[in-house]
This record gives C-alpha cells, structure tokens and sequence, in this order.
C-alpha cells in the first residue's frame, strides 16, 4: 500500500504553539467499496476521512481539519488545501465529475 508524505500544521492548544510536520496518508479499500484517506503521524492516530466525491472535490479547495484538538489533549492538525491537491494527484483520485 503507497504512503505518500505531506506537509501539515500541528497546532498545540494549550501554549497556541504552531509547527510544520510531516505525516503520513494512504489510501485504503475497504470490501464494501468504501475508499477512506488514512493518515500516520496525526495527533490521536486515529484520523482518517472516507473518500466520497464529495470529499475529495471539497478537499481540493479548503483545508481538512484533520483532528480539532482538546486543549492539554491533542493537538490541532491541519492539511492545506495544497497539499491534499498534491496527494490527490499522487494517490490517482478525482471526483466522478474530472472523469466525465
């Protein structure tokens, strides 16, 4: 299964502290037909997002708050509208509307 490697903002809650970190994502296929973006590296280990149209069409243009955060928990982790493009093209997935 391919990671591919993008750039995201971790932001500590608490001290409102914001660093540029690496993580992780992959595509996953699920035997129902289900696509889900599961991310390595994200604040709780757990954050992932099911790969609808919609979803990727939306990701395309604003950011995906991948964990909000909990103050003295976890932190908040954001990947740009940019680099969810980059993985997008990386990953081979467009929304059923780029196909037509």
């Amino acid at each position: 299964m391919d990671r591919f490697t993008v750039t995201a903002e971790r932001t500590d809650l608490t001290t409102e502290r914001t660093r540029e970190v690496s993580v992780s994502l992959r595509v996953v296929s699920k035997e129902d037909g289900q696509v889900w973006i599961v991310m390595e590296g994200g604040p709780t280990g757990h954050e992932s997002i099911q790969a609808t149209d919609h979803v990727v069409r939306t990701l395309q243009t604003r950011n995906w708050v991948a964990c909000f955060g909990a103050r003295g928990q976890w932190d908040r982790l954001v990947v740009s509208a940019y680099e969810m493009r980059r993985f997008f093209a990386q990953a081979g997935l467009s929304y059923a509307a780029e196909a037509a």
